[in-house]
């Protein structure tokens, strides 16, 4: 498992001996691949199998804008350029990234249903484990609006699932 801390990347060996990390007021647990967060909720407990990613969402456009258009991000001054030099070929010069990236939130949760620990990864998986209660839950998500890329709108839809 790898981790920074403060300019250090470091990386935990040996995990099978690992019982319990603690990070400020967070708790991991080992599981099958890596650590998931136990989070207490007042109807039961919910392990969190952190996922972000970095999803390309476009490239810088004018003005601060996202298109998804091909952009060339020149950077004269890096040259020595004073802006007439105009007709630099692209090969001389520095080219600068110009991706757009937006961290998108993949995680997987897990709850103990009757001693079995069951797989969450969508709002429709968590519907099926409660078929007596569908429209229940439909109506608090609608109402709270909550989405899967939300953590704490989970961690509320979770908790009151368990509490059904």
């Amino acid at each position: 498992m790898l981790f920074q801390q403060e300019e250090d990347m470091m990386e935990i060996t040996n995990t099978a001996l690992i019982d319990t990390i603690t990070v400020g007021r967070r708790k991991l647990v080992p599981a099958t691949k890596g650590f998931h967060e136990v989070v207490h909720l007042d109807n039961g407990i919910v392990y969190i199998d952190w996922l972000l990613k970095d999803v390309n969402i476009g490239s810088k456009g004018a003005l601060g804008s996202v298109t998804q258009g091909s952009v060339h991000n020149l950077q004269m001054s890096d040259l020595g350029l004073n802006g007439t030099e105009m007709y630099t070929p692209y090969a001389s010069q520095k080219i600068g990234s110009t991706d757009v990236y937006r961290r998108k939130n993949d995680n997987t949760y897990y709850i103990k249903i009757d001693n079995k620990s069951v797989k969450i990864k969508s709002i429709k998986q968590l519907i099926k484990l409660y078929p007596n209660h569908k429209d229940k839950i439909e109506a608090y998500i609608k109402q709270e609006d909550i989405q899967m890329k939300d953590v704490s709108k989970v961690l509320m839809l979770l908790n009151y699932c368990l509490g059904l």
